[in-house]
């Protein structure tokens, strides 16, 4: 049974195509950078703010409302009761 570190000896160097350097730089250096345009990042600033506000007006009225957990549960007729079996 051969080692491991056996294998890894019988790896053999190989060169590197000419100029492969050089290339890879020339392709990062003409790489363009993109960028999100401006009116799509006002739309999504929008929506964020949209989002925000009907947050905050939901919870606002849910607050003056005084709407408990108990009575919510009871409005979609869920389980108030803590017990595991139905007796």
């Amino acid at each position: 049974m051969t080692h491991p570190a056996d294998i890894l000896e019988k790896i053999k160097k190989v060169d590197a195509p000419p100029f492969l350097y050089t290339r890879i730089l020339n392709r990062i250096q003409n790489k363009v950078q993109e960028t999100v345009p401006v009116k799509w990042a006002v739309v999504a600033a929008a929506c964020m703010i949209a989002l925000i506000i009907i947050n905050i007006s939901v919870i606002s009225k849910t607050n003056t409302t005084q709407t408990n957990s108990f009575e919510l549960s009871e409005a979609f007729s869920l389980q108030t009761s803590n017990s595991l079996y139905n007796e």
